[in-house]
């Protein structure tokens, strides 16, 4: 019976390592012959045992796919940022491109402005120089006959001095200080259009350039008529213009006495020569 017993756990125990050492002989197989992996797993898979070979290869498998599932998030993370980025950098090109036709439009406005500044440059240079001519010739006009009428009228002034003979040279001097007074405020009226300062009223230069000098007739009734007369008028001409130019003084002029002498004077002349016009 004790022998029966034994040869029992002997049989056990050599079955335990025969199938240890089968199992251990079939798993190193299958790390090197894959026919034999492949066989064995389906020979376990049909008593619902998993080998070792087929749980590293499911969580191989479980780890590709995790890595998959990783890489797949991250790169449609990034195609989302890049279409972000896209979305971005197409707004910026659009709003530099409308930049860049604002500026385009701006610098072809600014030639166009720059050509019309040119032309109007031109323009106004031309008519500057117009201007300074024309400027240029009348002021040349009014300095030459200004001069002409002063030199003339003081040179006249010893002439008119000489008694009754003088009123001769006190007629013509006076006719040509008209003549150029009348020239003179014609040249003054075109120097004013020159310079675009038109006169509503030019009636100065109509009632200058249409005064008459007395004859020598007209003068010397005047004389014989009132010679007192004749004397405030002058006197109070001379007086209104000088009160009308600010800068002149009007020398004192003493009242003649034209009684007595001056008309036994006048009388003897007028007997001995009357005068012509």
């Amino acid at each position: 019976m004790r022998l029966i017993r034994g040869l029992f756990r002997w049989s056990i125990r050599s079955a335990v390592l025969l199938t240890f050492l089968v199992m251990l002989i079939l798993n190193i197989g299958t790390f090197t012959v894959a026919a034999m992996a492949t066989a064995v797993s389906t020979l376990l898979g049909t008593f619902g045992i998993e080998s070792v070979v087929d749980i590293s290869e499911t969580r191989r498998q479980r780890s590709e796919n995790a890595q998959l599932r990783s890489d797949l998030d991250q790169s449609e993370r990034r195609a989302a940022a890049a279409s972000l980025e896209t979305d971005d950098l197409r707004q910026r090109n659009q709003a530099l491109s409308a930049d860049l036709d604002r500026s385009e439009r701006r610098a072809a406005t600014a030639l166009v402005d720059a050509d019309l500044m040119r032309a109007e440059r031109r323009t106004a240079q031309e008519m500057t120089e117009t201007l300074r001519g024309q400027t240029g010739a009348i002021t040349r006009r009014i300095r030459n006959r200004t001069a002409e009428a002063a030199t003339a009228n003081v040179t006249a002034t010893f002439g008119e001095a000489i008694p009754f003979y003088g009123i001769a040279i006190v007629i013509a001097a006076t006719g040509y200080e008209l003549w150029a007074a009348c020239e003179t405020m014609t040249d003054m009226r075109d120097l004013n259009l020159a310079l675009g300062l038109t006169e509503e009223d030019d009636s100065d230069v109509t009632r200058v350039c249409g005064l008459q000098v007395p004859t020598r007739a007209e003068i010397w009734q005047a004389i014989r008529n009132s010679p007192s007369a004749v004397w405030s008028s002058a006197t109070g001409a001379l007086q209104r213009s000088g009160d009308a130019i600010s800068s002149w003084d009007m020398p004192e002029i003493p009242t003649p006495d034209f009684g007595g002498w001056w008309e036994w004077a006048l009388s003897w002349w007028l007997d001995a020569e009357e005068p012509a016009e």
